[in-house]
């Protein structure tokens, strides 16, 4: 038999599907079937098309992680530039509420310095917290996820460990009233040591002269 595109060529094989001969040139193997062209060229064009992979839709709005670093450094403005006004204005509150603390207990002789340390430490977490916490929800915006102008997760931590954080406070409390007392009794007895040193050195005279 002859191929019927080139009848000059031996067939060597036949259409799948519409029989016909084919020589070795003509013949087309897909998964094990053969084809011609024409029946080939049918067949792709009667398949349904594979749907293309699709890309998570992103926000309209561009939001530049240079400058959501660069807000990083004001706690809240980071929130505050990604369109977060209640969670932003939260967190700066908070921040500037430690410094505020901070300069209290550190002039105060009632509490002295165990809560002055305690919210000197809460800075550079809070500071962090804050940073971290806006690149991720960069990230999930890009991502298409809803995110929410609110702080209810971080009230959700606060309930959570609420007596743990409370517990805290009062050791540190504790901590400073303790300090303050010893401080209060021990100062004056600072202040008796010249005169002690006085009288022990007029004792000495006076007993090496007898």
């Amino acid at each position: 038999m002859q191929c019927r595109t080139h009848p000059t060529a031996h067939a060597v094989n036949t259409c799948n599907t519409c029989g016909e001969w084919l020589c070795e040139d003509c013949t087309l193997d897909i998964n094990g079937r053969l084809f011609c062209r024409a029946c080939l060229a049918k067949l792709a064009e009667s398949a349904p098309e594979k749907p293309r992979p699709v890309s998570a839709p992103r926000s309209g709005r561009r939001i530049s992680s240079c400058l959501t670093f660069i807000f990083s450094f004001l706690p809240g403005a980071n929130y505050m530039y990604l369109g977060l006004m209640k969670r932003g204005l939260a967190a700066m509150c908070g921040f500037f509420l430690l410094i505020y603390l901070i300069t209290l207990t550190a002039g105060s002789s009632f509490l002295g310095w165990p809560l002055t340390v305690l919210f000197s430490l809460s800075l550079p977490v809070c500071f962090l917290t804050y940073m971290f916490d806006g690149f991720n929800i960069r990230r999930r915006m890009l991502n298409s996820e809803v995110v929410h102008d609110n702080i209810d997760d971080v009230l959700a931590f606060f309930r959570r460990n609420g007596k743990v954080l409370l517990i805290l406070l009062i050791l540190f409390a504790g901590l400073g009233i303790a300090g303050s007392i010893l401080s209060a009794v021990i100062r004056p007895l600072f202040n008796l040591v010249p005169l002690l040193l006085i009288a022990f050195c007029v004792y000495a005279v006076a007993k090496k002269k007898t």
